[in-house]
């Protein structure tokens, strides 16, 4: 049994057995500390044994925290104690500077990724036999996080009006992921690197071709079929997630119709919550040779 399944187990016994003290805030600290020692304890073991791990200690507890707080959610549990799970200030500001400190030590050596060429060939993925290459492309094309590819993405007609054509630009739903709560509804006006009729035939083939219920089970089944292709078909890129970077690297060179700043850029077009966090995603990559794609007709 995983960790956090033992965590979930011990919330219900408490629930029952103590279900006046199971929601106050001294008990969602104890849920919290249970999370940090369980991690600081597997990574000193790890150490111990010569293992690397990609992420910290407290890295991996504030994501597991997450996780423990959407299942509490969906057992009922009062906002008012989910709001008490949360890493203290100073830890969260320890995260931060070991998170800018890997940006700073990767800022350098980047590899050059041709910014056209890679797009014509991900048009050509959407054509592919593979549906795992299909959804490669469409990651590329549209900056979209796999499980909305699979699963949960619509791409719906413009509905406002755009210098470039309206081929390549969508009112976007099914985001996962978003701002605030109070967006959960609402649709995102974006760009595609492909004509939107592509994208939208592509994707009913690869809902066909590789049917999910779930994020996670999307996860659990293609993931790991991704991670493979992309090392064989896109080693420069590397991770499917940072297609998102080049997306919006391309997005700032074509669709850049407000004269915005790359930050207010990929923070309208992938919906991060603050300019600051896109400012630490975006710095460790480059996209060079673009320009010579036309996105007006």
């Amino acid at each position: 049994m995983s960790f956090i399944c033992t965590m979930i187990s011990r919330y219900e016994s408490l629930l029952i057995s103590h279900p006046t003290k199971v929601h106050t805030p001294q008990c969602a600290e104890v849920f919290v500390r249970a999370f940090v020692h369980h991690y600081e304890t597997l990574y000193q073991k790890h150490s111990a044994e010569g293992r690397k791990r990609k992420t910290s200690a407290l890295s991996s507890a504030q994501s597991y925290i997450s996780r423990f707080k959407k299942l509490l959610a969906q057992r009922g549990a009062p906002a008012s104690f989910l709001n008490g799970l949360h890493l203290t200030r100073d830890e969260i500001r320890r995260l931060n500077i070991e998170k800018n400190a890997a940006v700073h030590a990767g800022a350098i050596d980047l590899h050059e990724i041709k910014g056209d060429a890679v797009i014509m060939d991900c048009r050509a993925f959407l054509r592919h036999e593979n549906p795992i290459l299909v959804v490669i492309g469409l990651a590329c094309l549209t900056g979209r996080r796999m499980a909305e590819i699979i699963l949960t993405a619509e791409f719906n007609p413009p509905e406002d009006k755009h210098f470039t054509s309206s081929r390549y630009w969508t009112s976007l739903g099914g985001i996962l992921k978003r701002r605030t709560k109070a967006e959960r509804e609402k649709t995102r006006e974006v760009p595609l690197l492909a004509p939107r009729e592509d994208i939208v035939a592509a994707i009913r083939r690869v809902r066909d071709e590789l049917p999910a219920s779930t994020p996670a089970q999307v996860n659990a089944k293609y993931a790991k079929r991704i991670s493979r292709a992309m090392r064989k078909y896109c080693p420069v890129i590397g991770k499917l997630h940072q297609f998102r970077k080049f997306y919006v690297l391309c997005c700032f060179q074509y669709f850049n119709e407000r004269n915005c700043s790359l930050p207010r850029l990929a923070s309208d077009y992938l919906g991060h919550k603050n300019l600051s966090q896109t400012v630490i995603t975006y710095l460790n990559f480059r996209v060079t040779d673009l320009g010579g794609l036309n996105f007006k007709y």
